[in-house]
């Protein structure tokens, strides 16, 4: 049975992003899994394990160069990233592409 752990492990050597069709072939689910793997995609970006591109592929955002962390506010509007993984570096954020991140959220640049 497909579960979150094997969707993550499957995403993780995969060389690019995959759309829906595209995984469910590749991991030859049948037509009941693939409505479970729709719900776990569904979880995972919500919690920013993996990341849904405007093409509808999904994958790790370490594979797309994004930094997942917690969004640090100024008082002028501006912002920093302070990345999850301390080898990354702190990301600015100018005050016109803070979306309305709000100081601790967590964030993916």
């Amino acid at each position: 049975m497909i579960d979150k752990e094997s969707v993550l492990k499957f995403f993780s050597a995969c060389s690019r992003p995959l759309s829906f069709k595209e995984t469910i072939s590749q991991m030859g689910l049948d037509r009941k899994e693939a409505r479970r793997l729709r719900k776990i995609l569904q979880g995972l970006v919500r919690s920013g394990e993996l990341i849904m591109t405007r093409q509808g592929r999904y994958g790790p955002p370490e594979e797309m160069s994004l930094v997942k962390g917690y969004f640090e506010a100024h008082r002028d509007g501006y912002g920093f990233v302070i990345p999850e993984d301390p080898g990354q570096r702190d990301v600015f954020v100018p005050s016109k592409a803070t979306l309305g991140a709000m100081e601790g959220d967590r964030v993916i640049v």
